[in-house]
């Protein structure tokens, strides 16, 4: 058996390799096991570039991250190979101001911030768009019925 220092080398070398699985049983949409979060502002080109060359394909994200900027870094870093990947990120957050708010899932407040999600990631269409938290104050039929006319 390898010492634990070489059986660590091995896991590192191989984590990159993983299949795609699909979400769903008529999904269309196929994520990697191994994604790369990108949260906290630490997207880059040559990172983003780096990990599509090993095989990662997901990428998700969210408006409340930075807030906005991680959208922005996550756009200019993965414009190059948009064709190659899923991005995914979130609604759910009242950003007014730049200012991490309260949850807000009003129809009117996701419509904006999937726009507004659209220009920072530089896309025609955002690949899996999912709400960041339940807003208590909306049923979430009124979100999900939103999210499905935007589709």
């Amino acid at each position: 058996m390898p010492r634990a220092p070489e059986r660590r080398r091995n896991a590192e070398a191989n984590a990159w390799k993983r299949e795609p699985r699909s979400l769903g049983t008529r999904a269309r949409l196929h994520v990697d096991e191994q994604r790369l979060r990108a949260a906290g502002g630490h997207a880059r080109d040559d990172l983003a570039h780096s990990a599509v060359d090993r095989g990662v394909i997901f990428f998700d994200t969210a408006q409340v991250h930075g807030p906005f900027t991680n959208e922005e870094l996550v756009g200019a870093a993965l414009a190059a190979v948009r064709d190659q990947v899923t991005i995914a990120t979130k609604f759910g957050w009242d950003l007014a101001g730049g200012n991490r708010g309260e949850v807000d899932s009003r129809p009117e407040t996701i419509r904006q911030s999937v726009e507004g999600s659209l220009k920072r990631l530089r896309v025609d269409t955002i690949d899996l768009l999912y709400q960041h938290r339940v807003d208590p104050n909306v049923p979430i039929e009124d979100a999900a019925g939103t999210v499905t006319e935007l589709i």
